[in-house]
């Protein structure tokens, strides 16, 4: 702080060098009156190119309306649906050659992007969205079985190749309850509707699945809380948590899924549309495509054949024979396990790393870091420049570190034959997983570890059991792990009563 003996003087420095720099008193008032200049971030030149495309359509589709063609975003009215919808179809009406659905969307959003972005204001979400993707959630007494029946529905606005088309009535997609919990997509639809409070009338696991048919009625939908309707199904999670409002990225998804496949040990890449090829091998070859259609939501009838096995789906052998076929040697060649292996490596051996933390590269962003972390002397704020630098080069040297690892596993898959067919067996990993020591902490991922895959109803007491424990997981704020009967009680340690923010 400034002593009173010492403001006039500092005061009048300052002035002195904001004045020599242009920073006087009439630009103050001339930039006052202007209003507010928001600043974005310098587009890359191939965006800025789209976005400005997207513009040039924009101008020729008013023309033909005999509109204005003013390109300054801010004096137009926010697009109402309707005319968001009529431009796109505009472009894709007016392209040479029909433009791919892909390609519609990217120029819609496209669109919808420089707007926001020269405007500083962002589309309403009824705007940007027009059509809600929905779930429905039904029930139904079983004659049969004399039980309920619960099931999902899924609007074909979720489903791939689709959106955004309202040209054509497709039928909806549905899902039974699946025996395996975990696999059952009902399950996971109790699980975030209850976490979300979504379930309009029902806020709990036991409410729900209490629900039944009202007398005289066979079926029953249940509906959605107003407030919830717009929520995203599968959300984005960060390490904060979930996020209350946002969806999970696809690039998030091909992350996990690609991951989970390097640490199970797979050659090849697990990808999300093999879902779909899964699918497209499982229809019958000789079914009709109708079926095929139904099935794949594909829009040419043929798509079907870029999706099936490069195996023969028949046991030509067991024909000519009249034996009974068998399938399971087909089965494993065209699965991806056969190309699995326990005893690959999922990180660099000592005399690799020796070797990667050798390279020339990586000594100098090793010293570089070294020089950066004495500089900032734990003073974060003061050297913001200096810290960001050192992320920079972290990620640099993570970035050669995959690259290293990548490497090494493809050399040890090039190498895995010959090694077996000498018979030096490779040391298998330690097959104990982590979470099997500290699984004891955390109850209700023990729980779910051993019952999420058994075959059980979700009436049962397993089967509320793991739903209790999903929505507890899911609706949990905690960020720290403790040990049972010590976590903190409202801010405070529970032996000593000290504040665990101390």
């Amino acid at each position: 702080m400034f002593s009173e003996q010492n403001i006039p003087k500092a005061l009048q420095e300052r002035l002195a060098r904001a004045i020599s720099r242009g920073f006087t008193r009439d630009y103050q008032d001339e930039k006052e009156k202007e209003g507010n200049t928001v600043c974005h971030p310098e587009l890359a030149p191939a965006t800025l190119e789209k976005y400005n495309r997207t513009v040039d359509n924009w101008a020729l589709w008013r023309i033909s309306r005999n509109e204005s063609t003013d390109p300054n975003f801010p004096n137009l009215p926010v697009p109402t649906p309707e005319l968001l919808k009529l431009f796109a179809e505009f472009y894709i009406k007016s392209c040479k050659k029909v433009p791919s659905q892909q390609s519609a969307c990217n120029h819609f959003t496209s669109f919808t992007s420089k707007w926001e972005r020269e405007t500083s204001q962002s589309l309403p979400k009824e705007v940007k969205d027009d059509v809600l993707n929905h779930l429905s959630f039904h029930l139904k007494w079983s004659k049969e079985r004399g039980s309920l029946i619960r099931w999902v529905t899924i609007d074909p606005e979720f489903l791939k190749g689709w959106r955004y088309r309202d040209d054509t009535t497709l039928p909806k997609n549905w899902f039974r309850e699946h025996p395996v919990l975990g696999m059952s997509f009902v399950f996971w639809v109790i699980v975030h509707g209850v976490a979300d409070g979504a379930f309009k009338g029902l806020a709990t696991v036991t409410e729900v699945l209490a629900a039944k048919p009202p007398n005289g009625r066979e079926s029953w939908t249940l509906e959605w809380n107003e407030t919830t309707k717009d929520l995203p199904f599968f959300r984005r999670v960060t390490a904060q948590g979930p996020d209350p409002t946002k969806a999970l990225t696809f690039s998030s998804l091909r992350h996990n899924f690609t991951t989970l496949a390097q640490r199970d040990g797979f050659k090849d890449q697990l990808r999300v549309h093999g879902i779909r090829g899964g699918i497209a091998n499982k229809i019958d070859p000789k079914a009709s495509q109708a079926t095929r259609s139904q099935a794949l939501d594909h829009q040419n009838h043929n798509t079907y054949l870029k999706y099936q096995s490069s195996l023969k789906a028949l046991d030509i052998q067991a024909l000519f024979y009249d034996l009974d076929p068998d399938y399971e040697c087909r089965d494993m060649e065209q699965s991806m396990s056969h190309h699995r292996d326990s005893n690959v490596p999922l990180k660099l051996n000592a005399a690799t790393t020796a070797q990667f933390e050798s390279d020339d590269e990586i000594v100098k962003i090793n010293q570089r870091i070294a020089h950066l972390t004495q500089e900032i002397a734990g003073r974060l704020e003061e050297n913001r420049d200096l810290v960001f630098e050192r992320d920079r080069l972290y990620n640099k040297k993570a970035k050669r570190l995959l690259a290293w690892k990548k490497d090494f596993i493809k050399n040890w898959w090039d190498t895995s034959y010959t090694e077996y067919v000498s018979g030096n067996d490779f040391s298998e990993r330690d097959p104990t997983p982590l979470f099997d020591i500290y699984k004891k902490y955390l109850p209700e991922r023990s729980r779910l570890s051993e019952n999420l895959l058994k075959k059980e109803t979700l009436d049962s007491e397993l089967g509320r059991q793991c739903l209790e424990d999903m929505v507890t997981i899911c609706m949990s704020t905690e960020r720290a792990i403790y040990y049972p009967g010590i976590a903190p009680e409202e801010g405070r340690c529970p032996i000593c009563n000290k504040s665990i923010l101390e």
